[in-house]
């Protein structure tokens, strides 16, 4: 149990990591986060302009 919490923490602690790209600073839960709602988005219009196949 120790282990996964060790694991747990890690992986935490680097979406917590900041780091700025083209004057913008952001995160790497901040990326999971918009990555997920484009997805969303992209499979909502594929959906509309597809339709049902």
């Amino acid at each position: 149990m120790e282990q996964f919490t060790a694991i747990f923490t890690a992986v935490l602690g680097l979406f917590q990591h900041k780091f700025t790209l083209y004057g913008f600073t952001i995160s790497y839960w901040d990326v999971l986060v918009w990555c997920l709602i484009a997805g969303i988005a992209i499979s909502f219009i594929k959906g509309l302009l597809l339709g049902d196949e």
